[in-house]
């Protein structure tokens, strides 16, 4: 079963000095999730987010939106992320909390650190945990990405994951595994193109998925 959708569309400006703040409309889940994709059926956001620099070290993420979801389910989200920069490191941690009256509430927090090697090239693993009210258990999700980046930014992601889902423990094969690439492509000052293709196996769904995204920066 496939699938052919629009994923994201997030129109971002800076309203202050320090102060950037985006509109987004995310159909990710559409596309992400396998059993949405068997069902043909649609999970969609809507969203409004602010991003502001504390210090050169610190710059913080949030943001605040609603999921429709099928059935005519909604779910509340708040969802913040922090990077932390020093001399030539950069700390991530962030998290997300979903809230419904009509379904189990969840959440998921985060951490990563991005480490360069090489000159144009770095490692970034990650590490996710989630719980979903009333599930036998939490899922847990190790990432490994590799960064590889020239000086006219041009950039290519690839990595690898592996975690445990949070299903019953009778369930004999409880593994998550999978593989994605990211090219990041900078056209122009104003025109950059993004392309991704991930794959992941879970213990009831696979999933192929690619995308292809434009990135244009209006001036005035």
């Amino acid at each position: 079963m496939s699938s052919f959708n629009l994923r994201t569309l997030q129109l971002t400006g800076q309203v202050a000095k320090k102060l950037r703040m985006f509109l987004k409309y995310d159909n990710s889940l559409t596309l992400d999730l396998a059993s949405l994709v068997r069902n043909n059926q649609e999970a969609q956001a809507f969203s409004l987010g602010a991003v502001t620099p504390w210090s050169k070290r610190l710059t913080s993420k949030f943001e605040y939106g609603t999921r429709i979801l099928p059935d005519n389910v909604t779910q509340q989200v708040f969802s913040t992320e922090q990077v932390y920069f020093l001399s030539n490191l950069s700390i991530k941690g962030g998290g997300f909390y979903g809230l419904s009256s009509k379904m189990p509430n969840e959440w998921m927090v985060y951490g990563s650190v991005r480490v360069p090697v090489v000159k144009g090239y770095a490692i970034e693993p990650y590490y996710f945990y989630s719980q979903v009210e009333n599930a036998p258990r939490p899922e847990n999700r190790f990432l490994l990405n590799n960064q590889f980046r020239t000086a006219k930014g041009y950039e290519l992601n690839i990595g690898a994951l592996y975690g445990k889902a949070g299903v019953d423990s009778e369930v004999k094969n409880d593994n998550i595994y999978g593989g994605y690439a990211t090219a990041l492509l900078p056209f122009s000052q104003n025109v950059w193109a993004q392309i991704s293709v991930r794959w992941e196996k879970a213990p009831f769904d696979e999933l192929m998925a690619a995308a292809l995204g434009i990135k244009l920066r209006l001036e005035r």
